[in-house]
């Protein structure tokens, strides 16, 4: 391959241009009935901004509610893909293919149409309703009668609602929480506050406003009702907490009954549909949001042993060893996988007993979960390299690991099964690199092979060199500046010292301002600020430590392993070239957990 071929597919893969937004447009039912209601939705993905969007003139339809505008985004291997939507509720007015004429949408900078539907309506043995004799009585909603104002007319039109399977849980036990929008009039509507989680560990069951839309009744009406939000709650720590409520702005419009002469229902729904009569459009903005609920958090049984990890829920454990056999001087693995269903992401490394000629290192940790079930299920693997200081045969004395298991109650103990480990001396062999390279390639042929991955090596040390530097230079910055490495007089401990704020504040600013670099930063900064001062703990200390350190100190195995995860997920999200920040308002949401459940612990 040529080296301008090379160069290209490397700018390539790094320079390709974003792709154009899509608009699609569906209908539900597909075939619909005379005179029932149907859903038209055009969503349109890709776009970061929608500028423009014409609706099509339905003229053999009539329009019961809409647009409703929604908006979010979905994850897609880890990419986050907004999407828009624009909603109407539309009622046949005859049998037969009524056809809806194209609409158009105009993102990020883009000229969209949908192109014309045409839908088979068929008929039904029930006549359709006659809204002039009063059979349509929902339809009112959308007119404002002399007398009423539109406070009065939205009470009991919109409003949010807080659902929980339950009210009362044990440390580690889920709580599942839905936030909806109930709506029977027309809105635009738009989530701006929401609840901060404080205390618990959070999982999204769906994106979160991510516009799932179904259809309730509510003391015998019919509501629209969108998904707001849907989460996994995972409590840290026992008490009773407040789960915030979540505030909705909604614009809403209705049509003066004076609009049009005469004045019967048939009459001013048509107009509301299209007749361009703005003036007689009223709009005001309505905030509304759910009561707060309270959960009671019980703390488990105090543990008979200290083999406890803080797992709660029903799981299985199972180790191996690879490869089988090693030689002096080599790392080997032991893997132990843990899988079922329960608080998975919160689980520690199982304690393990080492032979005393085994030296282990760092942990690594692979997680498979399905978090749209609750509690989570999956697998979470800890790999763990190790070296033998001698040759010869050893038994791997296999892992003791104890849950809580919520259906009966009780501590349950697994026990893995011994493994023997051969360790073969070691061996010196070599081979010719110019014997193996011959055999594959020609000398040409390599030069030009090794030429990319070259490339692309020095491109990553100069990156990895880069953050090296700028991690130094942030360190001595706190060493002066902050008096991170703080001198301790003699054998005092710092114990006893009153430690410094866990300040949240600037951390959320960078968050709003979507600088994830700033906010990774920040809260690993506050963090590891507060395990110095506590602890004597710093930047260099190895998760070991802090696991050990922590634990040591009585701080609980839960909070231990929350705190680790997440300095080493700032860790991840500070080194990651391509980073997008697509978890910012998730882990804005555990840095807070996380800094409540230190200041309560202590």
């Amino acid at each position: 391959m040529k080296p301008a071929a090379i160069l290209f597919i490397i700018l390539y893969f790094f320079t390709q241009a974003p792709a154009q937004p899509r608009l699609s447009v569906e209908i539900k039912p597909v075939n619909p009935v005379q005179g029932t209601p149907v859903t038209l939705s055009y969503m349109i993905e890709g776009a970061r901004e929608v500028t423009q969007f014409v609706p099509p003139k339905f003229t053999d339809m009539m329009l019961v509610q809409g647009p409703n505008q929604t908006q979010g985004y979905t994850l897609v291997d880890g990419e986050r893909k907004y999407h828009v939507n624009f909603i109407y509720i539309l009622r046949p007015l005859r049998a037969g293919n009524i056809s809806i004429p194209d609409a158009t949408v105009k993102a990020d900078g883009f000229l969209l149409h949908s192109g014309m539907l045409t839908v088979e309506v068929g008929t039904s043995d029930v006549s359709r309703p006659d809204p002039s004799k009063g059979n349509a009585s929902d339809l009112l909603d959308q007119v404002l009668r002399k007398g009423e104002s539109i406070r009065m007319k939205v009470k009991d039109a919109i409003f949010v609602s807080l659902e929980l399977s339950r009210h009362s849980c044990r440390v580690g036990e889920p709580i599942v929480a839905a936030y909806k929008l109930y709506t029977r009039i027309n809105s635009e509507s738009k989530v701006i506050r929401r609840p901060s989680f404080n205390g618990f560990s959070v999982y999204d069951m769906v994106p979160p406003e991510s516009d799932v839309l179904s259809r309730e009744k509510v003391n015998g009406r019919l509501y629209n009702v969108y998904l707001l939000r849907k989460v996994q709650l995972y409590p840290l720590q026992p008490g009773v907490f407040d789960l915030e409520s979540m505030e909705v702005e909604n614009a809403v419009s209705f049509l003066k009954d004076d609009a049009v002469p005469g004045g019967s229902l048939s009459d001013l729904l048509n107009a509301y549909s299209g007749s361009g009569l703005t003036n007689a459009i009223v709009k005001e903005k309505i905030m509304v949001s759910n009561a707060s609920e309270k959960i009671t958090v019980k703390a488990l049984p105090v543990p008979g042993n200290d083999t406890f990890s803080g797992a709660v829920g029903a799981f299985h454990l199972e180790t191996e060893i690879k490869p089988k056999d090693i030689r002096l001087g080599e790392v080997g693995y032991v893997e132990i996988r843990i899988s079922g269903s329960g608080n998975l992401p919160m689980i520690g490394i199982p304690k393990i007993s080492w032979p005393a000629s085994v030296e282990p290192f760092e942990d690594s940790i692979r997680e498979e979960y399905d978090l749209l079930r609750s509690p989570i299920r999956g697998v979470k693997t800890f790999t763990i390299p190790f070296s033998s200081k001698r040759a010869g045969n050893f038994i791997f004395p296999g892992v003791r690991w104890n849950y809580f298991d919520i259906d009966s109650g009780r501590y349950r103990t697994l026990q893995s099964t011994p493994i023997p480990q051969v360790v073969l001396p070691s061996e010196s062999r070599k081979k010719s690199v110019q014997e193996t390279g011959d055999a594959l390639i020609s000398k040409n042929d390599r030069i030009w092979l090794l030429l990319p991955i070259a490339l692309i090596m020095g491109l990553l040390a100069l990156f990895m060199v880069q953050q090296v530097r700028t991690r130094n230079k942030r360190r001595r910055s706190l060493e002066k500046n902050q008096g991170f490495h703080s001198e301790v007089v003699g054998n005092a401990s710092l114990e006893g010292s009153v430690p410094i704020n866990l300040d949240l504040e600037q951390a959320r600013i960078l968050a709003g301002r979507q600088d994830g670099m700033g906010f990774y930063k920040e809260s690993e900064r506050v963090l590891m600020n507060w395990l110095h001062e506590r602890h004597g703990l710093d930047f260099s200390s190895r998760n070991m430590e802090i696991r050990k350190t922590l634990m040591d100190a009585g701080k609980g195995r839960v909070l231990t392993e929350e705190l680790i995860r997440y300095l080493q997920d700032c860790e991840i999200a500070r080194f990651d070239p391509l980073q997008d920040w697509k978890r910012l308002p998730e882990d804005l949401e555990r840095f807070q957990s996380i800094v409540e459940a230190l200041m309560n612990a202590y």
